[in-house]
C-alpha cells in the first residue's frame, strides 16, 4: 500500500484518478493469481495421524511446499521502492513491482515456472515542485524449466539485480 500526497487544487482530481488506476491494476493482478491457483496434491487435506491433528499436518505440508522453489504454488510478491531526492525540489519517486510467480505443468515430468516483473511508476516532474506522471514500466518476464518431481538436489537460479 502506498500513499501519495498532492499539492494544489487542480491536480487533486488527476491524482485521485491515477491512484484509482494503480489500485485497479494491483487488484487485477491479484485476481488473476488467486483464480488461477490450484491446490497441489502435497497440500490437499489428509486424514489425521495419531497424535497430530489434520490441520497441523496441512500447515506443515504448506510450510514445506513454500520452501521448495519448484513447488506447484502461485505466489504474488509486491515490492514498493521509494527513491528520494529526485530533481531540484528533492521529490520522491515511487515504484511498485508486481511479481507473480506461476508454475505450469507442461508434461508429467516437467514444470514451466513463469515470473513476470511489472513495475508501476510514479515519476515526479524534476523541475517542478508539484505534479508528475504515473504509468507502467518495462515488463520483465523470465521462464524456468524444472523437473515436476524434484530429487534430493534442487538447482535454483540466482536472479540478477
Amino acid at each position: 500500500m502506498f500513499v501519495t500526497f498532492w499539492v494544489g487544487k487542480g491536480r487533486a482530481m488527476a491524482g485521485r484518478i491515477r491512484l484509482v488506476e494503480l489500485s485497479a491494476a494491483v487488484l487485477l493482478f491479484s485476481a488473476v493469481a488467486l483464480f488461477g491457483q490450484d491446490t497441489p496434491a502435497s497440500c490437499a487435506p489428509k486424514p489425521g495421524v495419531q497424535g497430530q491433528p489434520a490441520a497441523a499436518q496441512d500447515t506443515a505440508a504448506l510450510a514445506k511446499a513454500t520452501q521448495n522453489p519448484v513447488a506447484s504454488l502461485i505466489s504474488l510478491p509486491i515490492q514498493n521502492s521509494s527513491n528520494f531526492g529526485v530533481g531540484s525540489y528533492d521529490r520522491t519517486q515511487n515504484v511498485i513491482n508486481i511479481q507473480p510467480v506461476v508454475p505450469v505443468l507442461i508434461s508429467e515430468n516437467w514444470n514451466l515456472i513463469t515470473r513476470i516483473i511489472q513495475p508501476i511508476v510514479w515519476q515526479p516532474y524534476p523541475s517542478s515542485a508539484a505534479g508528475g506522471q504515473s504509468g507502467f514500466g518495462d515488463m520483465n518476464p523470465t521462464f524456468f524449466l524444472s523437473p515436476a518431481k524434484p530429487g534430493k538436489l534442487i538447482w535454483e537460479p540466482v536472479p540478477r539485480l
